[in-house]
């Protein structure tokens, strides 16, 4: 169990949050009692059952009811408490006992830390990557042969793919200290048969602060005589200068050559989501120096509710906006604009989930699209890409078609716990409309197969294999959760049938629960009020049924359900398996002789009867 179950399990008890007050902990007590008392029970097992979870429950109050043993519990946990009343410190003072314990503990948080620096200083980690670029144009050739050519053996005639060069990069941190890192950066450059050794890049970081870093770093050519004497040394320094804004300062200098450059960059946190940036840019090479002045503004993914709350009686023109507004609002977009000598232009960029996809704060997880553009001195540029990432599979993929002034390329990238492949395909050397369409069309239809016939059953059954090892691993937490839950609904049986004749004697009509399941929320969606659930395959199906253990807690006609898991309420258990799915409670029911059903995500309060939930 982990430090925070331990310090929560007696308010799972008595279905309480950590900041109940005293009198809320009597009426859960009282409430609670009223069910599993054995006195209230005749059937012996029932009454062996009740008693099970009474003397938990009474464990439970006789805690939390002491405001000393609360104090030490919510503290030090269980371990805590027993030690207390082992020692006698009953009559103690809370901060004497705070001192006892951590003279008795402070050797193993120490040696705890100091484990965790061990592991930090002998911290190494390395990325690779493969880039391989390969020239198409004979692809396009060949097909435009095949369909206007006669002769087969010149429609064969040409290569259809040629790889041009590939490179194969190696990037390795080590962390010396806490605030010391070094980061190496090499790669092997092999192109039209011919390969070398890439540039080096040595870089050394030292963070002084949370709100401040500098880094130096050395650029090597090698060659074969060996690595060399370092050719460019740069220089970085960042400085947090309020909450919200921050300046660096970048330079550089090539150590053969009279060319030196360098940046001053201002951020400013213009909201939640919005980020400014403004830049400074100079350049010395010879005779020649130039500048320009560089402005970014990027902001990230948020959801509609964060800006805008609408309900249905807000005005058609007010939902027409929020409509537009929610399609715009998950979005993440960034322009640049930049003036000077060596680069003149604007560009832009704008990406956002699809389907379950989620682009939220720089959280990227699910399907996704992408649209980039670029207008300048230099050229021009339009990519359209679109890619699946899986967090919890800490991989991702992605394709994208490029139309520039330099021609027409695809890429497709592949993210597997940091490394990295990339294949860049050269079409057509030249931007034609009709060979942008094929190859769009092409892209489109090489995404939808992927994701239906590769990565969707690929993810199915890496979701079974993972729901087979929880089970595995929980079967016996998993079953127990279930049986409590069963004999607690046996158990509240009268209260229930108390309750409902209740409910049925109010005037107008009280509030009775039809139907309630608890489970995986994208299941629930497709459930309904006449659903029935086997025995035994709650697991297989996702959900649960708590149509009882939510009518024994209506009390006058009302319904109100803290704002935690539900998985800890009388009745209640977590049939799903897997950590990242969404548990939701969904629940038909009547007031006022009216149908009413509402859909609530597992941690958010529950408070019935609501006139929005209305059918």
């Amino acid at each position: 169990m982990s430090a925070d179950d331990d310090r929560t399990s007696l308010y799972r008890a008595l279905q309480l949050e950590r900041h109940a007050s005293h009198d809320e902990i009597k009426t859960a007590y009282r409430r609670l009692s009223q069910i599993y008392h054995p006195d209230k029970h005749l059937d012996e097992q029932r009454k062996l059952v009740a008693t099970e979870q009474f003397t938990k429950m009474k464990d439970a109050y006789e805690i939390l009811s002491d405001p000393l043993k609360r104090r030490v519990y919510d503290e030090y946990g269980m371990e805590g408490v027993q030690a207390m009343q082992a020692q006698g410190l009953e009559l103690t003072k809370f901060e004497d006992i705070r001192a006892q314990f951590e003279r008795a503990g402070g050797a193993g948080r120490s040696a705890g830390h100091h484990n965790q620096a061990q592991d930090r200083d002998a911290l190494f980690q390395i990325k690779n990557s493969l880039r391989t670029s390969v020239d198409g144009r004979g692809l396009v050739e060949l097909l435009h042969n095949l369909a206007h050519s006669d002769d087969d053996e010149y429609a064969m005639f040409f290569s259809p793919l040629i790889v041009t060069q590939t490179t194969l990069g190696a990037d390795a941190s080590i962390y010396l200290t806490n605030k010391d890192s070094v980061r190496l950066q090499g790669s092997f450059v092999s192109k039209n048969g011919k390969g070398g050794s890439g540039p080096l890049t040595v870089t050394a970081r030292r963070q002084f602060s949370s709100r401040s870093f500098m880094e130096s770093s050395l650029f090597f050519r090698p060659s074969k005589k060996g690595l060399g004497i370092p050719q460019v040394l740069a220089l970085k320094l960042w400085r947090g200068i309020s909450e919200r804004s921050s300046l660096m300062l970048e330079a550089s200098t090539n150590l053969l050559q009279s060319h030196s450059t360098m940046a001053i960059t201002c951020s400013r946190q213009l909201t939640s989501l919005t980020v400014g940036q403004l830049s400074w840019t100079a350049s010395h090479a010879g005779d020649d120096c130039s500048g320009g002045v560089i402005c970014a503004f990027r902001r990230m993914g948020g959801d509609l509710e964060d800006d805008l709350s609408i309900d249905r009686q807000s005005p058609w023109y007010r939902r027409v906006v929020a409509w537009l507004l929610s399609l715009a609002y998950p979005c993440a977009y960034q322009m640049t604009w930049s003036v000077g000598e060596a680069d003149t232009g604007v560009s832009a960029s704008i990406k956002r989930g699809i389907g379950r996809g989620v682009y939220r704060l720089g959280e990227n997880d699910g399907a996704h699209w992408k649209l980039r553009g670029r207008f300048g001195l230099d050229g021009w540029l339009v990519e359209l890409g679109g890619g699946r990432s899986y967090v919890h599979h800490n991989m991702s993929w992605g394709l994208a078609l490029a139309c520039s002034n330099e021609g027409i390329h695809v890429r497709f990238k592949a993210d597997r716990a940091g490394h990295r492949v990339v294949v860049p395909v050269l079409i057509a050397d030249t931007p034609l409309p009709t060979v942008a369409v094929a190859s769009l069309s092409v892209l489109i239809a090489t995404v939808v197969s992927i994701q239906l016939f590769v990565a969707r059953p690929l993810k199915k059954r890496a979701t079974q294999r993972r729901k087979q090892h929880e089970f595995e691993l929980r079967s016996e937490d998993i079953l127990a959760a279930r049986k409590q839950a069963r004999d607690s609904v046996v158990l509240m049986s009268e209260t229930v049938r108390a309750c409902r004749e209740r409910e049925e004697q109010v005037p107008g009509g009280g509030l009775l629960i039809i139907k309630a399941f608890y489970g995986a929320e994208h299941k629930l969606a497709r459930c309904k009020a006449d659903g029935v659930i086997p025995e035994n395959q709650e697991i297989d199906f996702g959900y649960i049924d708590v149509t009882d253990a939510l009518q024994s807690r209506v009390e006058n006609s009302q319904l109100h359900l803290f704002a935690s898991s539900k998985s800890t309420l009388t009745g209640f258990w977590d049939p799903t398996l897997l950590e990242e799915e969404e548990i939701a409670l969904r629940i038909w029911y009547r007031f006022q002789n009216e149908l009413h059903c509402c859909t609530v995500s597992d941690y958010d309060a529950v408070d019935l009867p609501l006139r929005d939930h209305r059918l």
